[in-house]
C-alpha cells in the first residue's frame, strides 16, 4: 500500500469554480492543457490543486463567467503529476483530447 504523501501547501494563483453559474458544458475541460478539470455532478471540478498552473486558459473559453483566477493557499503545481496522468491516459484518449482541444480553440465564431 502506498500512502500518498502529504504536500506542503503555498499561495498562488488557481482556478476557482462558482458551481452555481456553471452549466456543465464542458469547455472549459478541453481548454485545459494540464488535464486538471474533470466533470463533476454538479459542476466542473479540479482534478486536483497540484494539476492547474494558475494560468486560466479555461477561463477563456467559459461563456458562463464561472471561473476566476483566485490567490490562496494550496498545494502547488507539479507538471511530473501531469506528465504521469497523461501517459496513464493511453494514446486513443490522448489523441481525442488533444483533437476536442484544438477544435474548440480553433472554431470560427
Amino acid at each position: 500500500m502506498g500512502s500518498k504523501k502529504k504536500k506542503k501547501k503555498i499561495k498562488r494563483d488557481i482556478i476557482s469554480i462558482d458551481e452555481k453559474a456553471c452549466t456543465r458544458c464542458g469547455d472549459c475541460i478541453d481548454a485545459c492543457a494540464e488535464f486538471a478539470l474533470e466533470m463533476g455532478k454538479e459542476s466542473v471540478r479540479l482534478k486536483g490543486e497540484s494539476f492547474c498552473d494558475g494560468q486560466g486558459a479555461c477561463i477563456a473559453v467559459c461563456t458562463d463567467d464561472a471561473l476566476r483566477i483566485v490567490k490562496r493557499e494550496c498545494e502547488p503545481f507539479e507538471p511530473e503529476e501531469v506528465k504521469r496522468y497523461v501517459r496513464s491516459m493511453g494514446e486513443d484518449e490522448l489523441v481525442k483530447r488533444v483533437m476536442e482541444h484544438f477544435l474548440k480553440v480553433r472554431r470560427p465564431d
